[in-house]
């Protein structure tokens, strides 16, 4: 089938090109450990009362932006090595002209339309007369999830687009698929199988436990605590298993594009 093959296409697109994956995006996962180890020092220098000053706030709005930021170049990066083969320089590959903060309010922007689309989707739904249970409550949350993914691959195709250069407006990118709402249907429950899976290994190696978070909540206030060794991996094979998803997800978009727009083959 088209979505499932589409889904294998951009796995391979990671998997068989997981250094290049690491050079693109590897910098990033490691300053972004770093941030979040320096917050908590700053923040939770008193393990009993975590400490918001003037410092901790600024240094949590600029991890923020960094974080944007980061995020929209791994995509174009990764968007440029896909469609363009144009393999990234430097440590941190970034260069002048790449369109960062224009795919991020892109988006930003799509991501504010699917928030619409679920929020009158859920009014329509809770509109009709069925009896107010937990399998109704299941089947409409089924249905609103895969409508707002649908919709997002399709209106997302305008993402690489961007990273590319190209033009590519939100009604081309709904023409582009008009004819692909079956595949894209089964890409997207690809996908939520995949990530599923992954999680339950996850959750299966470490026995379902979080392995002694670092925060927890007492009488409603924030606690400290130290983290276990098990905890050291949890963090690490969650945190893989999030960065290899993310890659993935940016993958899809390309392979999309490709097929869609540019008329690729999925060899």
């Amino acid at each position: 089938m088209l979505g499932f093959q589409i889904f294998l296409h951009s796995l391979r697109q990671v998997t068989g090109n997981i250094g290049m994956a690491v050079r693109v995006s590897g910098w990033f996962v490691l300053l972004v450990v770093i941030g979040i180890v320096g917050i908590f020092s700053m923040v939770f220098s008193d393990p009993t009362q975590p400490s918001f000053d003037g410092m901790a706030t600024l240094l949590v709005f600029g991890f923020l932006i960094f974080f944007i930021w980061g995020g929209s170049l791994i995509a174009v990066v990764w968007h440029r090595y896909v469609l363009l083969e144009e393999v990234p320089q430097g440590a941190i590959p970034y260069r002048s002209g790449l369109n960062i903060w224009t795919y991020f309010w892109y988006t930003f922007g799509i991501a504010i339309i699917m928030i619409v689309v679920a929020i009158v989707l859920s009014v329509v739904l809770a509109m009709l007369i069925f009896p107010d249970t937990l399998l109704k409550n299941a089947i409409f949350s089924i249905i609103i999830g895969f409508v707002v993914v649908v919709l997002f691959y399709r209106l997302a195709l305008i993402l690489p687009a961007v990273a590319i250069d190209n033009k590519l407006s939100l009604g081309d990118a709904m023409q582009a698929t008009r004819s692909a709402l079956g595949p894209i249907l089964v890409l997207a429950i690809s996908v939520v199988i995949f990530n599923t899976v992954l999680s339950e290994i996850a959750g299966f190696l470490f026995n379902g436990d979080q392995a002694n978070a670092m925060l927890r909540i007492e009488n409603d206030q924030i606690i400290y605590t130290e983290i276990s060794g098990i905890g050291i991996m949890y963090f690490i094979v969650t945190g893989a298993i999030q960065w290899f998803s993310l890659m993935l997800s940016v993958s899809i978009l390309s392979t999309l594009y490709g097929y869609f727009v540019e008329k690729r083959g999925l060899s």
